[in-house]
């Protein structure tokens, strides 16, 4: 028999699980957009006709890579927070598009020879992107699910209740 006190709820029969399956989406889709925007920007946007230097493809590999690393977190949320998965198979598909888009730009990059003039790197568009705070959803929804599930002892899904 199991004492009342000792029962403890789950993370998913909480009110807030369509809220944090709505934010979780919406995180996805932010960072994804805004990645796949400013690194199209960096390349493209050249004004007086210039070509795209090797910076600028060096800062569009920094900004996908670590679009998808961001886009890696969101299976860990989706399972900290029982949340469907159906978020995390958007995020895998814009983790693939990222990482070809990050190889992509590397090897642009290095294709163009290096100028007398030091050129952006990779970790200038890491930075960029960085400064965005809206790209910083996924990692606080991580961390924040990680300390939800150390606080309340609910490693295990299984057992609701002590022995």
């Amino acid at each position: 028999m199991t004492n009342p006190t000792q029962v403890q709820s789950s993370p998913r029969h909480d009110g807030s699980r369509p809220v944090l399956t709505a934010v979780l989406w919406l995180s996805v889709a932010a960072t994804f957009l805004t990645t796949l925007g400013l690194g199209w920007f960096q390349v493209y946007f050249q004004l007086f006709g210039v070509d795209a230097s090797r910076g600028d493809y060096a800062m569009a590999a920094g900004m996908y890579g670590f679009g998808a690393v961001l886009l890696a977190l969101t299976p860990a949320v989706a399972l900290l927070f029982r949340l469907p998965l159906g978020s995390s198979v958007a995020a895998a598909a814009g983790f693939a598009v990222l990482v070809l888009l990050a190889a992509h730009a590397g090897d642009q990059a290095s294709a163009i020879p290096a100028g007398s003039v030091g050129d952006e790197s990779w970790s200038e568009g890491t930075m960029f992107l960085a400064l965005l705070p809206w790209v910083w959803a996924l990692p606080v929804l991580a961390l924040v699910g990680l300390v939800s599930r150390v606080g309340s002892g609910s490693w295990d899904s299984r057992s609701t209740s002590a022995t």
